[in-house]
């Protein structure tokens, strides 16, 4: 308005300014705060603002539900920094991060509702700042994440159980020194490394490591030795086949005398649980990927159910691509149904203006999905809908709700059969329950039996109406099947009678017990497979799921644990029962020293211990072969044997005779595991006996057969276990241990009274003195050297005993003061006789001299003897001086010890030349073998007589006969003693009479033959005479005069030869014509030098000149 000066009003003055813009952009404004309003009152997460002292400015409806209050209001008169130990909120340590870092993002805390109850949040928050810097407030919002909490904590309780059944499995047990020697490993880690306990021993842990992992191995063994902590960790080691294996270790060290010397460790192969981590750990990618994607589907709808917006968050969990939903109603996507109730729950979220919580399912490309959806109204009659995928979560809770089931089951079976410690007991139990739960017709427990060759049932479930199985199956029809459940675990048939892998099993026995289903499921203990489950049904095909089958192993796995306790329960109070027994056995053993009590005592406790029929020793004599039951045992109702007699020549006595081993028999009338003879006998003998099972244990008293230990049964067949053969060796030992120690007795007080008697009955006197001087013991011997009783010098004093006239100083005193033998000669006052007194120290461990022995002997008659001996050496020293023949003694090493004057004379030799020299000096050369070798067999105690050349100092060569013999002392060879005598003239003279000899067997043979060859010539000369009587021809006249003058000469030189060998009684000296010789001669030999000239082309002629 403008006015004039007086103040009128003159007109009106305006400017109009454009605002549609600004209108359009506040009517936006204000559409977009309302679209973000209803977004943060309708988001199912959390929004919050508050500031550093705890005063909350903003929290949206759905932090205001999730924390169980009825307005903003109310939860805003809530201050976080007072409230926050009530709430559970850890208020401090968030103000400190986002200080720090200005955010926190995933952040999962826990806080008390309103009502005390806890939830779990995950909190993504950060801090806004002013221009200086300083926080002016906090904002961020909450997710409620205790669904998945739970779901988690679940997850976690049921792999603590499956931890806990996990923890019942073996793992490998190890030791080794520090240097990494393996020094011990258990049966898992040779199946696991594939090396034999031996091998093992002998490898080092760099054996094993492998190699990239070798000095993480050597730094743990040394920080274990450094620093004494256990340690856990993993490494990978390479088995015998070339495998990696990956261990988690536990390991701590091994003290001796509080010195580390090694590590024990317990490895686990986890090969399995790495690939499960693995596994994870790409599931937990995944998830976090899915999380960071927001997978969670956003839809805006109508009150008619119209599709307004779909926000692109995560397509594929659409029913149709968002193109197809826009504009489009639910009943024109979905069927009426269902589209009916998605409606409502539309309608139900307008009408009460409140978020409607739903959970449903749709198929999604022939997928059923599940969601967890929140319908929150919006302004304008439409509504938020956010749905998340659940289906995983579904799936989860329903294989969590169906293993909670399964462990329900496992653990009540589990406590069934783990609260008997009776294995058949444990085996109904198992089948009671798992038969009823798995609705099947029946359950049975076959066992093996290995020795009897069968299977067996021993326990059963079977259904109202259905007939009980058969019981008993040769194991060799089986063994093909006992064999695939073994290394499988369990084997399943949905239809015996069409599956080819039991073909035979079932028309063997199947098909008449009427199965149409059967799986069978192996219980182990162990590494061994004693039993197995067999589920079968008769009215149907059962189609085995795997859920069954894992129920099914799960309980064989307790039921094997629980045969496991049972059979180690029952081993204990097994050897707990025979530890009682032996210890009685031992106390009577102790406490008596009687044989004959010791022995009926053990055949009594043993009987009743193993409930026998009866229970007898037979000792064994070898003279008496023939035995009759001694300290008999009978129990109630049985009968004795003891009026008959068995021999140990018999087949059952020499086998005990030539084996230690015990001789079990279970079916005795039916026995035949030995020899035929063997087996007839035990059956006739269990005939006459009347026994059906019986022990035979030899009795072996250091290491030699004393009889034999028999059990009886008479009243059952018994299958003798191991706990009861050990039982009965236990006392069969004992029992040895007794007689060895009631003969060692009787031994000992024969030995004692055998001491008793020598030591009385020795002729020295020995004096025992304590290490005070004292005398503890005398023989009779002694106590005569002091003129009294034995007893009456006991406690005197040792200085008192076999004093001296001279005062000297008491050898037992020194004896004990300095702890060594002595020995003086000694003449008593009382015994007035040489005494030779030896003390001895008696000395115990440590070098403590706790008394003495004096030994004295009286000397009289040794000094008798001494001067005996003195007067017959010197009468003998006389004798060998004044022999005719060499006497001498050498050492063993041949040299000349003593000779006498004849060795002497006869030798030539000074004695300074021979004494100290060997024999063989002298010895002819050619003759020193054979001296050696006679020298040595008399050394070895054979005396010897030969003949040797030696040599006089002359040179001269003389002959000798020797006799030599052993010189011994003590019963050791100390030299040889000699005699020779020189023959060297008989020699001669048996030489020159040889010759004589000889000289006149060739005269005698001579005169035989010169007998004969004048025989022959007086035939020729005769017939020479007569035949020149009877010729007239010159010539040959001329020849029969050269043949009677050779007949005639020969006759002469016979005549010679006769008168050498002095045959002829007259010696006939004639005068003889040489000329007529020599021409004769020349005659003679005319022929043979005549012709051997004309051989050679010569001719000789020969003249004869002679007067």
């Amino acid at each position: 308005m403008v006015r004039r000066c007086c103040g009128q009003a003159s007109y009106l003055a305006g400017i109009a300014i454009d605002i549609t813009e600004r209108k359009h952009a506040e009517e936006a404004l204000k559409e977009s705060e309302e679209r973000y309003h209803n977004l943060f009152e309708n988001i199912p997460i959390g929004i919050y603002r508050t500031t550093p002292d705890g005063r909350i400015l903003m929290a949206n409806s759905a932090l205001v539900r999730m924390l169980g209050y009825s307005s903003f209001e109310e939860l805003s008169a809530w201050n976080l920094e007072h409230e926050q130990e009530y709430v559970g909120y850890p208020r401090d340590e968030v103000k400190e991060k986002l200080a720090r870092d200005g955010f926190i993002k995933g952040l999962e805390v826990s806080w008390k509702r309103r009502d005390g109850s806890l939830i779990y949040l995950c909190e993504n928050s950060k801090a806004i700042r002013g221009e200086d810097g300083q926080i002016l407030f906090y904002e961020g919002t909450l997710e409620d994440i205790t669904e998945r909490k739970r779901a988690e904590e679940a997850r976690a309780r049921s792999e603590e159980r499956y931890r806990e059944l996990f923890e019942n499995a073996n793992d490998i047990i190890y030791t080794h020194d520090l240097q990494g020697n393996f020094t011990s490993l258990n049966k898992t880690g040779e199946k696991i490394t594939g090396y034999a306990r031996e091998e093992a021993l002998k490898m080092n842990v760099a054996d094993v490591v492998v190699p990239e992992q070798l000095e993480r191995a050597r730094n743990m063994i040394r920080r274990k030795a450094n620093e004494d902590v256990s340690t856990v960790y993993e490494l990978e080691i390479i088995s015998k086949d070339g495998r990696r294996v990956p261990l988690e270790l536990s390991t701590r060290l091994i003290y001796e005398g509080g010195t580390p010397v090694g590590v024990q460790g317990i490895g686990r192969d986890v090969t399995e649980r790495k690939r499960v981590e693995a596994e994870l750990q790409a599931s937990e990618a995944e998830l976090r990927a899915l999380f960071a994607a927001m997978p969670d589907v956003i839809l805006v709808l109508d009150g008619e159910g119209r599709y307004r917006k779909v926000a692109p968050t995560n397509p594929r969990l659409l029913y149709k691509p968002p193109a197809e939903l826009v504009g489009k109603t639910l009943h024109e996507l979905f069927p009426l149904a269902e589209a009916d109730n998605f409606l409502g729950y539309i309608r139900k979220a307008l009408r009460t203006q409140q978020p409607v919580n739903i959970e449903y399912n749709m198929t999604i490309e022939g997928t059923e999905v599940w969601f967890e959806g929140t319908v929150s109204p919006m302004p304008g009659d439409s509504v938020i809908w956010v749905a998340r995928d659940i289906t995983e979560r579904k799936h989860t809770q329903e294989a969590l709700e169906l293993q909670v089931e399964r462990e329900a089951v496992v653990n009540r079976i589990s406590s069934a059969v783990r609260r008997s410690l009776d294995v058949p007991e444990v085996f109904q139990t198992a089948v009671q329950e798992l038969g009823s739960y798995m609705s099947v017709d029946r359950c049975a427990v076959f066992m093996k039996d290995e020795e009897a060759g069968r299977v067996r049932m021993i326990a059963e479930y079977h259904s109202h109406g259905v007939r009980p199985a058969e019981r008993d199956f040769p194991l060799s029809k089986l063994r093909d099947l006992i064999d695939g459940v073994d290394r499988e675990g369990a084997l399943t048939f949905d239809d015996v009678a069409r599956d080819e892998r039991i073909r035979d099993l079932y028309n063997e026995y199947l098909r008449t017990a009427g199965v149409r289903s059967i799986m069978y499921v192996g219980i182990k203990s162990g590494d061994e497979m004693p039993a197995v489950f067999a589920f079968s049904t008769i009215r149907s095909l059962r189609r085995w799921r795997d859920e069954e089958i894992a129920l099914a192993r799960a309980v064989a796995d307790q039921t094997g644990i629980a045969i496991r306790q049972a059979e180690l329960y029952q081993k204990a109070e097994a050897t707990s029962a025979r530890e009682t027994l032996i210890n009685r056995l031992s106390l009577a053993i102790r406490a008596s020293l009687s044989l004959p009590e010791v022995l009926s005592t053990a055949t009594r406790e043993l009987g009743r211990a193993l409930s026998a029929s009866r229970v007898h020793l037979y000792m064994y004599d070898p003279s008496a072969p023939h035995a009759r039951a001694e300290h008999e045992y009978v129990a109630p109702h049985s009968t004795s044997i003891k009026h008959l007699e068995v021999s140990f020549d018999g087949p059952i006595g020499q086998r005990l005779l030539r084996s230690p081993r015990p001789i079990v028999i279970d079916d005795a009338l039916n026995y035949k595991e030995g020899q035929a003879d063997f087996n007839s006998h035990v059956r006739t003998h269990a005939a006459i006996t009347r026994l059906r099972s019986q022990i035979i244990y030899p009795l072996i008293v250091n290491g030699r057969f004393r009889g034999s230990l028999g059990i009886h049964q008479t009243d059952r067949v018994r299958r003798w276990t191991e706990d009861e053969v050990a039982l009965v060796e236990a006392v069969a030992t004992q029992l040895a241990t007794g007689i060895a120690q009631a003969e060692l007795f009787e031994m000992t007080g024969r030995a004692k009274k055998e001491w008793e008697t020598t030591f009385n009955a020795m002729s020295d006197g020995i004096f025992i003195f304590d290490n005070a001087g004292q005398l503890v013991r005398v023989n009779r011997a002694g106590a005569a050297m002091e003129d009294t009783w034995p007893h009456l010098m006991l406690g005197r004093r040792c200085c008192d005993i076999l004093r001296t006239s001279e005062g000297n100083t008491c050898i037992v005193e020194k004896t004990l003061h300095e702890g060594r033998s002595i020995t003086v000669e000694v003449v008593p006052e009382r015994f007035n006789r040489p005494l030779l007194v030896t003390a001895e120290p008696i000395i115990e461990k440590g070098s403590k001299t706790v008394g003495a022995v004096c030994t004295a002997r009286d000397l009289s008659e040794l000094r008798k003897v001494e001067a005996k001996a003195r007067e017959q050496q010197s009468l003998l020293m006389n004798i060998l001086e004044s022999a005719r023949e060499s006497i001498y003694a050498v050492d063993t090493e041949g040299r000349f010890q003593w000779c006498n004057n004849a060795t002497i004379s006869a030798t030539g030799y000074k004695s300074e030349e021979l004494i100290g020299h060997s024999f063989l000096d002298i010895t002819f050369e050619a003759d020193r073998e054979a001296a050696i070798d006679c020298f040595k067999r008399t050394l070895e105690g054979r005396p010897q007589t030969y003949e040797a050349r030696f040599f006089s100092p002359d040179g001269t060569l003389r002959y000798a006969l020797f006799d030599t013999a052993p010189l011994v002392v003590d019963g050791y060879t100390t030299g040889v003693l000699g005699i020779a005598r020189d023959i060297t003239e008989q020699k001669q003279e048996r030489q020159r009479a040889a010759q004589a000899d000889k000289l006149r067997a060739l005269g005698q043979l001579a005169s035989g033959v010169a007998h004969d060859f004048n025989n022959a010539l007086t035939a020729i000369l005769g017939r020479a005479q007569l035949m020149r009587r009877q010729v007239d021809d010159k010539a040959l006249v001329h020849n029969l005069d050269v043949i009677q003058t050779a007949a005639e000469d020969a006759a002469a030189t016979v005549r010679r030869i006769q008168t050498f060998a002095r045959q002829s009684p007259s010696k006939e000296f004639e005068p003889l014509d040489v000329s007529l010789l020599l021409g004769d001669a020349i005659e003679i030999t005319r022929t043979r030098w005549e012709n051997e000239a004309r051989l050679r082309g010569l001719r000789y002629d020969v003249e004869l000149h002679a007067n």
